[in-house]
């Protein structure tokens, strides 16, 4: 009589409504925790944990964590395995350009993985300060559209009345932060943008003294190509007003 392996079985077994969602979440945002999960589907951290756990058994998912974290008061990080990726890929339609990328998860350094979790954090407060307001992509929901800038921005939200691309910088490293708005500029300057008003970009930035060399330059680049105010928004804001003033309107 054959053995029967309850790995395999597991494997067979169709994912749930809820953790295929949660399969698609990490590929919408790459990493993610049980407390942004929890907040981002309004469901317990028991429940989004239980379903995990089944995922974390049937291989689609692993996670970082170690009793450093535990000292740390850090939660787990949650991510796609290459058998999460082939499922994803072999049922739903994504981008092959971004799920390839997504083999390379469990070598990601920190500083990616943190900017990660700062992102869906960042999303989740839109959703829930603008319910029903602003549809709200993802970089990987952006991956097969045309018409945005290369690299493409952390998020893109739009409405029927203003659309915004958003880039968040997690370091204090200048030319950065000069690069990509060079990048925006030449891309609303190339006429790229098929509809009528370029979106408003807006940049967050780590504290207030980058945002302060930021907004130097931008001026400066705006007066060296001749744009007026009135022909693209640039907003800034830090990371600390942004998560804090939960009245600050979009």
């Amino acid at each position: 009589r054959k053995s029967i392996n309850k790995h395999t079985i597991m494997k067979h077994r169709k994912p749930s409504p809820l953790q295929i969602e949660l399969l698609k979440l990490l590929y919408k945002f790459r990493f993610a925790t049980v407390p942004l999960l929890a907040s981002h589907k309004h469901k317990s951290l028991v429940t989004i944990t239980q379903s995990l756990k089944t995922l974390l058994d049937k291989k689609y998912i692993a996670r970082n964590y170690s009793p450093a974290y535990k000292l740390a008061g850090r939660g787990a990080e949650y991510y796609l395995t290459n058998d999460g990726i082939r499922f994803l890929k072999q049922n739903y339609k994504l981008s092959d350009a971004v799920l390839h990328a997504m083999y390379k998860n469990k070598t990601i350094g920190q500083p990616f993985i943190q900017k990660c979790l700062l992102i869906y954090q960042l999303y989740t407060k839109l959703q829930n300060q603008y319910p029903a307001t602003y549809t709200i992509l993802s970089r990987s929901e952006l991956a097969d559209a045309e018409g945005f800038p290369e690299p493409l921005p952390d998020l893109y939200f739009y409405n029927d009345n203003n659309d915004y691309m958003l880039d968040i910088f997690t370091d204090n490293l200048f030319y950065l932060v000069k690069k990509r708005i060079d990048q925006l500029i030449k891309h609303f300057e190339g006429y790229d943008w098929t509809e009528p008003t370029y979106p408003a970009i807006l940049l967050v930035f780590p504290d207030s003294r980058l945002e302060e060399k930021a907004h130097t330059y931008i001026e400066k680049v705006k007066d060296d190509n001749y744009i007026e105010d009135a022909d693209i928004r640039i907003l800034t804001t830090t990371c600390r007003s942004l998560f804090e003033d939960s009245d600050n309107n979009v």
